[in-house]
């Protein structure tokens, strides 16, 4: 079973580097991905899917959208190494 999340990363803060690290520490969990949908220059939101035994999302970072409620999905998943690779 898996579970579709979304989150929204303040690029200003530390968000970036506290979902960097969920992912690293959930690697083996995230089913898939999405590309970013934020701006990108002060904003990045993703849409994911992960098993049930991945860890929680870090506080603060969740959020609802089309794809955890109805799962419509993003426009694109990426491979989560190509993510990590050109990560903000």
């Amino acid at each position: 079973m898996s579970v579709r999340l979304a989150v929204c990363l303040d690029l200003e803060g530390d968000d970036a580097d506290r979902f960097r690290a969920y992912l690293e520490e959930n690697r083996a969990f995230i089913v898939r991905i999405s590309e970013d949908a934020g701006c990108g220059c002060c904003v990045s939101m993703y849409d994911l899917e992960v098993s049930e035994a991945a860890g929680p999302v870090p506080p603060g970072l969740a959020r609802t959208n089309a794809w955890t409620r109805d799962g419509r999905p993003p426009r694109r998943f990426v491979p989560l190494d190509e993510l990590l690779a050109d990560w903000p």
